[in-house]
């Protein structure tokens, strides 16, 4: 895994508009959770954030869901000399999906270790003690990983909306699956 040092100003630039689209998807309902693919010429070719609540489809994450809407327009190649930019350390799906889509590069902001600190202990939020760069590691081509950077701005959509989620549980008496 390569340090944050090795981020340029345009890696931050899109890091912050993932960031902005997690704090969106929170206004909107749904997870703090946003993605971006930037193709080798600095073009955004997909934005997504997590639409799980609002598509009840637990696989609708960010990246997979980004993934799925530039499938059309880029080739293999193409998407190997691409980034994606993620608000969060991917999970080990959404992992896989980076590996699978052929993706060259990964960006990302809170690392799961932290994530995993902010978000309750519930059963709906426990999360995989696997790391993106483990799912990674075991593929037969190499995907150059980024992060955490900028943690502490990666941090703020999820400090709101985990406190939140939280506390509507708490109201309902119940938890659910998304």
């Amino acid at each position: 895994m390569t340090t944050a040092s090795d981020i340029t100003d345009k890696d931050r630039a899109f890091m912050r508009r993932a960031f902005q689209l997690a704090e969106a998807a929170v206004e909107a309902g749904d997870r703090p959770f946003a993605a971006i693919i930037v193709d080798a010429d600095g073009n955004i070719r997909a934005e997504a954030t997590s639409v799980q609540r609002k598509m009840a489809d637990i696989t609708a994450h960010a990246e997979v869901t980004a993934i799925r809407n530039s499938c059309n327009d880029m080739s293999r190649d193409e998407f190997a000399a691409a980034t994606i930019y993620s608000s969060a350390e991917p999970c080990a799906m959404c992992a896989g999906a980076i590996y699978w889509s052929n993706l060259g590069r990964l960006v990302f902001g809170i690392s799961e270790g932290r994530l995993r600190d902010l978000r309750n202990t519930s059963l709906k939020n426990a999360a995989l003690r696997m790391t993106c760069s483990e799912v990674l590691a075991t593929g037969a081509h190499e995907t150059t990983i980024i992060g955490p950077v900028l943690e502490d701005e990666a941090a703020v959509a999820h400090q709101i909306f985990w406190k939140r989620d939280a506390e509507a549980d708490l109201a309902r008496g119940k938890e659910s699956i998304l």
